[in-house]
């Protein structure tokens, strides 16, 4: 008993830690264990949903959309890098959802009040880029830096606009996502628009 009690703590710990994103085509889920009173649980569920004895209700969680966004002047030059003379870091940049207003956290970066999984519009992170190298196998950086505006959820479907302000000039970003099912894994079907022109793909570059 006190070995399963300690296993049901790990877990639990595990899925306390767990902060995810997604990409914009294919999203798998992620399966975290929740421990709960199993004596609450009947028969039924737990055979439909598989619910072991030993851990509880498996919820699948899906993470939201991220928008990657990149700014840059005319010649090209990085103006969310803090290094640059004309950078962009600690000015005024605002974002515009419906009737929320929210901002850019350049430091530190916020950290989450819940392992529980809620995707809405929180603002944006301002970041190094980072990338996944298979050969050093560990992540490394770009050396361009990013803000990350996140999340939008992915289990809906909807149309969603952002206005994004920047001192004196204004870009607006569309969203549209539509979803399916096949078994479990979530498939999203995302386009990105700015100022109604339809981008390639979640990273955005806006020019200053």
């Amino acid at each position: 008993m006190k070995n399963l009690n300690i296993l049901k703590l790990f877990l639990f710990a595990i899925s306390m830690s767990m902060l995810i994103s997604c990409s914009k085509d294919n999203v798998d889920e992620i399966v975290i264990p929740v421990i709960t009173n199993n004596t609450e649980i009947s028969d039924s569920l737990k055979n439909e949903f598989e619910i072991s004895d030993s851990i509880g209700f498996i919820i699948y969680d899906y993470p939201g959309i991220d928008v990657i966004l990149k700014i840059k002047d005319e010649d090209g030059n990085d103006l969310l890098n803090p290094e640059h003379p004309n950078t962009l870091v600690n000015s005024n940049i605002t974002f515009y959802h419906g009737e929320d207003i929210k901002s850019v956290y350049w430091q530190p970066k916020p950290t989450p009040e819940s392992r529980l999984y809620l995707a809405y519009f929180r603002g944006a992170i301002h970041k190094e880029q980072e990338y996944w190298d298979p050969e050093k196998k560990e992540i490394c950086k770009t050396g361009d830096w990013i803000l990350v505006l996140s999340d939008f959820p992915s289990i809906e479907d909807y149309e969603d606009e952002v206005i994004i302000k920047i001192k004196d000039k204004s870009f607006t970003l569309k969203i549209t996502n539509k979803h399916t099912f096949n078994d479990r894994h979530l498939i999203c079907d995302t386009h990105f628009y700015i100022d109604g022109k339809e981008q390639e793909s979640d990273l955005i570059t806006l020019t200053f």
